[in-house]
Formats: structure tokens, C-alpha cells, sequence
């Protein structure tokens, strides 16, 4: 097999994006009036490269690369961006790339109400380089027009910065586009995707996930204020979108699906169970409110369930964390719901588990009575000796030498009580810690 030399490659790419860069500058400047005329040509090439035109990373660096000649002026700019590609799918990414990265969102503006004097006008926005949404999404459609797509620009209610499912939902405050692509219309927020829903912590950082957005999902956190532009075939009503519990991008690059509580608000007498769906292994934390003590996961064949136990009769909020078990990256947020109990105790925490790859099944609670049977289920992989510690600092040693599955009957006296195993050379982690009242 042949081994490509990464360097090599790129800078081959590099090199490519230059000539292009070079002929669509010379081009452009030269006679820019023909603009409308290079595009048709380079729409009738009778081949298309795939590698390059659902290439996102070649695009991007394509669309990164512009020269600052071409940045002034709306034609040249459009020409730029889009003459080397043949798909109405390339062209609209090298449009939606540029201007996340280059366009500022107006913070200061926002924050003072000043935004609402400022022009939001494309050719405006271009030369500020900076703006809020609306003018975010009349660039958009501005350059996409320009080079021969057809955009529209789309404004309703969004679930972004300032949004409080607590309160009433407000007036239109937000606008991002459609863009036809064969035939079809798709959503994009190139607002969102160059961090503007990120305002208040200042962070630029490119979000790839608004860019041609499935509508099921985009409906997550954007509701048009008309009912077509949701490209539902069941729409939701206002209402509706008002009471969903939001779910962050990272949620959906997660695949979930399938979850059993859709709703803001979840009411609960004193325990109940997150379920979902997916096919990726993935890891999780929960706070509720400020404590971590009070959600046990469960791994199922399809999906996973989060139960969650009562401190108290109250209302708390939930907050859920998970990424893939692969990954090196912190947990990432996932979604928030607001808990209201009418009961519970003080004392009702699941067992602690301690990272790694073991699973523990039951007893689930972290509050055991003393002398009192239990039976203990777990799985330790590669594990065939396993100890239990008591409050007396017992040692009870149990193996199992044909299975990961452990199955023990016993009871212990006060004090604290851990699971741990022997992983070789005198050492013994925990895996998991009870309390025996």
C-alpha cells in the first residue's frame, strides 16, 4: 500500500488553492463584469470532483484564503468564493465559511440597543465587518444571490443568548437563511457558526453544525415566524417550541435520539429515568443542581437510561454532560431540564462509581442497612478477583473465573464499604463505595 506523506499533501493543496486564488483574482479584477458569464461556464464543466466539492476542509481553507482585494466589493467577493466549484452545495459552504470567520458579531451594539441604527445592509456589513444577525443573513443572501443561488433570508424566535424557558417567549430576535441546493431548501445560521450565539463569553469559534442543518434538529432551538420555512411535515407551534427542553449541537453529534422527555419541565415524585437511544458508546455526569450525587447510569443494547432520585421535595434544575467514551476532550453540555419533586430525602444518593470499565447494576443506592441481605451485581471485564471492605476494614475476597458478571449475596456491618479489584502487583482501586447505616 502506498503511504502519502500528510506534509506532501498539503502542501499540494496549498499550492492548488494559490493558482486558483491567482486566476479568480486576475479574472475578477480585470473584467468584473463578466462575472455572470464564468459562472455559467463553470456550472456547464461536464465533470464534477467530488473529492473537492463535498471536501468541507478543502472549501474552508479555499474560502479562508481570499485575498484582501476581493473583500471589499460584493461581486468580487462572490466570484471568488465560489467560481473554482461546480455544486450549489460548495458554493454555499465557501460563502457560509468566509463569512463566520470574517464577520464580527457586534456585542457592544447589542448590549447598548445601538445595533438598531446601525445599517444592516450588505454592503454595509461587508465594510463594518461587523454586525448582528440580520445583517449576518443578508450578506449571506446577498452573496449567494450574486453568485447565481437562490437564499432566502428567514426571521423568528431563537433559543440563543437572553433566551430563559422560565419566562414568556418574547417577539421575533433572530434571522439566519435558506439556501436551495438541488431542488431542495436547507437551513443555515452562519450567525451561530461564527460563535453569535456565544456573545456574552466573546468566543469566535467556528460551529460547524449550522450549516445545512437537518430541519428535525434545527427546530431545536429556531422557530420561523412562517410555518413553511420550519421544513417539518408535522410543524410545531410556538407554544410547543416554547416547552421543548432545549439540546445543544453536541447532543445531536452525540446520536441521540428517541428521548423520553422532551419537555422543559419534568415532574416526578421521587425518582425517575432519562432513556434514550444511540449507537456510541458514550460517558456522562449530571448535576443536579450543585451536587452529583443523585443520577446512576444505565448502559442498555440500543441506548442508555440516567435515573435520577430525590434530595428533597423542591425544584432543581438538571444538567446533563456526556461525550464519546473515545474521547480525550472534557464532557461536553448536553441539555438542561427543570426538576420539580413533591418528594424525597436527604439521604437518597446512588452508589459512587469510580471511572473505568466496569459497570455496576445493583444495589443502585448509595445508603445500605447494616446485616441486611443484598445482592450485588456488577461487570469488571478481564477481572477475576474482586474484595469487599467493610466498615471494620474486612477484607472478603471473591473469584470468578468464567465470567466478567458478578453475582454476590451478603451483608456487612456499619461503616463504609467498598468494591475493589485486583488489577495485579498489590494493587486494589476502587471501583465503587456504599455507606451501611
Amino acid at each position: 500500500m502506498k503511504v502519502v506523506n500528510t506534509t506532501t499533501f498539503r502542501r499540494g493543496i496549498h499550492f492548488f488553492l494559490c493558482i486558483i486564488a491567482l486566476f479568480s483574482l486576475s479574472f475578477c479584477t480585470s473584467n468584473p463584469k463578466k462575472i455572470g458569464n464564468a459562472k455559467a461556464s463553470s456550472i456547464s464543466r461536464e465533470k464534477i470532483d467530488f473529492n473537492i466539492e463535498w471536501n468541507n476542509e478543502f472549501i474552508d481553507s479555499y474560502a479562508l484564503a481570499a485575498p484582501y482585494s476581493v473583500e471589499n466589493d460584493l461581486d468580487s467577493l462572490a466570484f471568488y468564493l465560489t467560481y473554482p466549484f461546480q455544486t450549489e452545495r460548495a458554493k454555499a459552504r465557501a460563502i457560509f465559511r468566509w463569512i463566520a470567520s470574517n464577520i464580527e458579531y457586534d456585542w457592544e451594539s447589542l448590549q447598548s440597543g445601538a445595533y438598531i441604527r446601525n445599517s444592516m445592509e450588505a454592503k454595509d456589513v461587508l465594510k463594518s465587518r461587523s454586525t448582528v444577525c440580520e445583517g449576518y443573513s443578508n450578506l449571506f443572501k446577498e452573496l449567494a444571490n450574486r453568485a447565481g443561488l437562490e437564499s432566502e433570508k428567514i426571521i423568528g424566535y431563537a433559543k440563543g443568548y437572553g433566551y430563559n424557558p422560565d419566562q414568556a417567549l418574547g417577539g421575533v430576535d433572530h434571522a439566519w437563511n435558506a439556501i436551495k441546493i438541488g431542488g431542495e431548501w436547507k437551513l443555515v445560521d452562519v450567525t451561530w457558526a461564527g460563535g453569535g450565539d456565544r456573545v456574552a463569553n466573546r468566543e469566535k469559534k467556528f460551529n460547524d453544525f449550522y450549516f445545512l442543518t437537518p430541519p428535525e434538529h434545527f427546530i431545536n432551538d429556531h422557530l420561523p415566524s412562517i410555518t413553511k420555512w420550519q421544513l417539518l411535515d408535522r410543524p410545531i407551534s410556538k407554544a410547543e417550541f416554547h416547552k421543548n427542553v432545549k439540546k445543544s449541537p453536541h447532543y445531536f453529534k452525540l446520536g441521540i435520539n428517541n428521548l423520553n422527555f422532551e419537555k422543559y419541565i419534568i415532574r416526578s415524585s421521587a425518582i425517575f429515568s432519562i432513556q434514550f437511544e444511540t449507537t456510541k458508546k458514550l460517558k456522562f455526569h449530571v448535576y443536579l443542581n450543585q451536587s452529583d450525587k443523585h443520577y446512576f447510569v444505565s448502559q442498555y443494547n440500543n441506548g442508555y437510561g440516567i435515573h435520577i432520585i430525590s434530595p428533597g421535595k423542591g425544584t432543581y434544575s438538571l444538567k446533563l454532560y456526556g461525550n464519546e467514551t473515545s474521547e480525550k476532550d472534557g464532557l461536553q453540555f448536553l441539555l438542561e431540564y427543570k426538576v420539580i419533586f413533591n418528594s424525597g430525602h436527604k439521604d437518597n444518593q446512588f452508589v459512587t462509581i469510580y471511572s473505568g470499565d466496569h459497570t455496576i447494576h445493583d444495589p443502585m443506592l448509595k445508603f445500605l442497612n447494616a446485616y441486611q441481605l443484598y445482592d450485588f451485581k456488577f461487570t469488571v471485564p478481564g477481572i477475576r478477583r474482586i474484595a469487599f471492605i467493610d466498615g471494620n476494614r474486612k477484607w472478603t475476597y471473591y473469584e470468578n473465573q468464567n465470567s466478567d458478571y458478578y453475582f454476590i449475596r451478603n451483608y456487612f456491618p456499619k461503616g463504609k464499604l467498598t468494591i475493589n479489584i485486583d488489577i495485579g502487583k498489590n494493587s486494589w482501586p476502587t471501583i465503587a463505595e456504599y455507606y451501611v447505616k
